[in-house]
C-alpha cells in the first residue's frame, strides 16, 4: 500500500546561499542562482523504512538558461540519511515548457531503521539557472525486495589521460577526474556511496579508440574516488598522456 501527499510549500524548509532567491506566487516556486555562486531550494525531511520506495513528482519548466553550467541545470531530487548535496536520485530541469519531472528510489534492506529521505527541489551551487516549480507530491510504498540505483554513466573521452564528459550522449550523476603520467595511473570522481552497499562499475571501451588498450578501474572509496589505468595485452601499465580520443562508456550502479 503506498501512502502519497501533496504539500503546500510552508512544509518545507528554505535553503539558501550566496546570491541563491527564491519566492512563492499562487503555489509557484521561482527559484535561481548563478552556477558556483549560490543556491536555492526547498527541502524537507521524510520518516522512511528499509525497502520503502520514495517517489518525488512536480511540474516545472527553465525561466532562465543565463548561468547553467554542463552538464547541470535546477533539479527535483533527494538523498537518504544524509544532509549533504550528493543525490541518490535526481531529474533536471531541462526544457522551457512546463513538464512532469519525477524521481524514484528505495531504501536499501540494510540501510538503519527508522531512515531518513531528504527531498529537495531547486538551484544547487554547481548548477545555476533559474526555474518554476509547482506544489510537489511524494508518495511512499512498501517496496519487498531492494533495486539497484544507477548513481553515474555517460561516455568519458580520454585526451592524455584526462576524462570529460561528453555532452551529446546521454548521462547523469558526477564524473570527473585527474591523471598522473608519472604513475600511469588516474582518478575518478564520482558519486559517494553514502555508506550504502560497495557499488559495481560496468565500462565499455569502444574499439576503434585506444586499440591495444583495456581500461581497468580498481580501489573505489567511499568518499567517491576510484584509480583508474589503461593497460596493454600483457597486463602492464601504459602511460597514455601523449594519446588522444580514448572513449569508454561507463556506469555506477550501487
Amino acid at each position: 500500500m503506498a501512502s502519497s501527499l501533496i504539500s503546500d510549500w510552508e512544509s518545507w524548509a528554505d535553503d539558501l546561499s550566496g546570491d541563491g532567491a527564491m519566492s512563492v506566487s499562487s503555489g509557484v516556486l521561482t527559484a535561481s542562482s548563478a552556477a558556483g555562486a549560490g543556491s536555492a531550494y526547498k527541502t524537507r525531511r521524510l520518516t522512511v523504512e528499509p525497502g520503502d520506495i520514495v517517489t518525488l513528482r512536480c511540474m516545472a519548466r527553465l525561466v532562465s538558461t543565463a548561468g547553467i553550467s554542463v552538464p547541470g541545470g535546477p533539479r527535483v531530487g533527494f538523498n537518504i540519511n544524509t544532509t549533504g548535496s550528493s543525490f541518490i536520485s535526481h531529474s533536471e530541469v531541462i526544457t522551457e515548457d512546463w513538464a512532469m519531472y519525477e524521481c524514484s528510489a528505495q531504501i536499501p534492506l540494510h540501510a538503519p531503521s527508522p531512515s531518513y529521505a531528504r527531498p529537495a527541489i531547486g538551484v544547487y551551487t554547481d548548477q545555476g539557472g533559474e526555474a518554476e516549480f509547482t506544489k510537489p507530491s511524494i508518495e511512499i510504498s512498501k517496496g519487498q525486495y531492494g533495486t539497484p540505483r544507477v548513481m553515474a554513466w555517460g561516455l568519458l573521452k580520454f585526451d592524455a589521460g584526462v576524462p570529460t564528459v561528453q555532452t551529446d550522449y546521454v548521462r547523469g550523476g558526477n564524473i570527473a577526474g585527474t591523471y598522473n603520467s608519472g604513475t600511469k595511473k588516474g582518478v575518478l570522481t564520482v558519486p559517494k556511496s553514502e555508506g550504502f552497499a560497495q557499488p559495481l562499475f560496468f565500462e565499455h571501451q569502444y574499439a576503434e579508440s585506444g586499440k591495444n588498450l583495456r581500461f581497468m578501474l580498481d580501489d573505489y572509496e567511499p568518499t567517491g574516488t576510484i584509480n583508474y589505468g589503461f593497460y596493454d595485452k600483457d597486463g602492464a601499465l601504459v602511460d597514455v598522456s601523449a594519446i588522444n580520443s580514448i572513449y569508454v562508456g561507463l556506469m555506477m550502479v550501487c
